[in-house]
């Protein structure tokens, strides 16, 4: 696997934050970003900020004066040749998470002449499934086109005749060409050749380059950026700030969380299904039953709990959004991101902390081209928990994130979801050195938590595959060992 050379510079640490939202993670690296300014030490550094909205470039460009942030922009070109230009003067740069569309051995080398201290606010996007043809990858192979190391599975651009004298492409592949020449392809499937997928993954050059990286996030252990650093062996150090602080914001917060009673429509179409409301069960709905929903939704929500439509966040799958298929009558949607339809996986904004009301009309599962391929390369990638840090950072867009946090309500029709949320509502905050903790339930029905899987396998005669596969969600039961979540529950 490619790495890159720093030369006899030390290996760039990767620094977690892992906090919960609202904690106050952005202001107080904004304070810190401008008390360095006034005592002249932020002066002698570089800084490459990415966060996920314009929202908040704006934010840094207007509370760090002194230090002068830019972001790249298209009036004398391309983004990419902005964002170039600026790391060659050493300027400090705030941009979106976009930029990593604009990655390039340029900038690369750019960022690591200029001793940039990277701060990522907000998980970033970095592995992504590729969608090609079957037609595609064969041509691929055909034509000699690529190669795949068989014991990492990356796949680099081999055909070089494809290039023009000035090193221009013209073929049919440029974005699996672009993706291969910087590191980023891999595949899953049978040895030699390309398997049922492809994956991309970020350079792994870009957490390599920085003098300093530091990514702050909440619930890091089930995010896929830290499936991404484990698949990779990449080292990282997550520190926790406000321990304390941060299990009140929880247990406070806790008290202002209402949930909705599910319209009897919805709850019938639900019931006994824990697959119910994800978009595989969305894709079998008929037109009526869609229909239904929504009416149902709009019904209750209007007539019964009187919500406005300017205090109202919703969520499903966004096919049903830009094809009609599902509508809530009464309450129209904005333009995109401006609500009340508004993402699933939502995060790092401020801007709907009026709003008291949800209608989460989705249940999370993560990528399955994505589960394949951390499971199959032995990564421990939790569903649930996944599902869970997904509903939080949408539920925190809502007043709950204020100082003083003020009552939301939740329509959650999903009983997987629900639950998640519920157990997490009367759990008490953990932290990671507390260790990773597993859940079963035995075969004489009793939870069962352990923290070292191979002792708990060893000491209960049970084979740690099959049990990894059930705390997965691939398989139900093995030894009668089951997850917790009974999915013939009903509300």
């Amino acid at each position: 696997m490619k790495t890159f050379n720093t030369g006899t510079r030390s290996k760039t640490e990767v620094v977690i934050t892992d906090g919960i939202m609202a904690i106050g993670k952005s202001s107080k690296l904004i304070e810190t970003l401008n008390a360095g300014a006034w005592n002249g030490s932020a002066n002698k550094e570089c800084y490459l900020i990415i966060v996920p909205y314009l929202e908040e470039v704006q934010r840094y460009i207007d509370e760090c004066p002194e230090l002068n942030f830019t972001q790249p922009d298209n009036a004398h070109g391309t983004k990419s040749k902005s964002l170039l230009r600026m790391l060659q003067d050493n300027r400090n740069i705030v941009t979106t998470h976009k930029m990593f569309e604009l990655w390039s051995e340029e900038i690369r080398d750019a960022v690591c002449f200029g001793q940039y201290n990277i701060i990522i606010d907000e998980e970033v996007s970095c592995v992504e499934p590729i969608n090609m043809t079957a037609h595609s990858k064969k041509e691929l192979l055909r034509c000699n086109y690529i190669t795949v190391d068989e014991e990492t599975g990356q796949v680099e651009w081999d055909f070089s005749e494809s290039d023009d004298a000035d090193g221009t492409y013209n073929g049919s592949f440029p974005m699996i060409r672009r993706y291969c020449k910087s590191g980023s392809v891999f595949f899953f499937g049978s040895k030699g050749k390309i398997g049922e997928f492809m994956i991309w993954n970020l350079p792994t050059d870009f957490f390599e380059v920085g003098k300093t990286l530091r990514v702050m996030t909440f619930r890091f252990k089930f995010s896929i950026i830290r499936c991404y650093l484990d698949f990779h062996k990449m080292p990282y150090r997550i520190e926790y700030p406000d321990k304390e602080v941060q299990r009140e914001m929880q247990r406070r917060a806790a008290k202002h969380i209402k949930f909705l009673p599910v319209p009897k429509v919805i709850k019938e179409m639900v019931k006994g299904t824990k697959g119910a409301m994800s978009v595989a069960w969305y894709e079998n709905r008929s037109k009526p039953e869609l229909k239904a929903i929504g009416k149902a939704v709009s019904n209750y929500l209007s007539r019964t709990a009187k919500v406005k439509a300017d205090d109202l966040l919703c969520t499903y799958p966004k096919s049903l959004l830009e094809d009609k298929s599902l509508t809530i009558p009464g309450y129209k949607n904005k333009e995109e991101g401006e609500g009340p339809w508004i993402a699933c996986n939502t995060n790092g904004t401020n801007k709907f902390s009026d709003r008291h009301t949800i209608a989460y009309l989705h249940n999370i599962f993560p990528n399955v081209v994505l589960h394949k391929f951390f499971v199959m390369n032995g990564i421990r990638f939790d569903q649930e928990e996944f599902a869970l840090s997904t509903l939080l950072q949408y539920i925190w867009r809502t007043a709950i994130r204020l100082p003083e946090p003020e009552d939301i309500q939740i329509m959650l029709p999903s009983l997987r979801m629900r639950k998640l949320l519920q157990d997490w509502i009367d759990a008490e905050l953990r932290f990671d050195e507390e260790g990773i903790m597993y859940k079963l339930v035995d075969p004489q029905g009793e939870v069962v938590e352990f923290a070292n899987m191979a002792d708990f396998c060893m000491v209960h005669d049970l084979d740690k595959t099959a049990i990894s596969r059930v705390l997965n969600g691939e398989r139900k039961s093995h030894k009668r060992y089951r997850l917790e979540l009974d999915a013939t529950e009903d509300f």
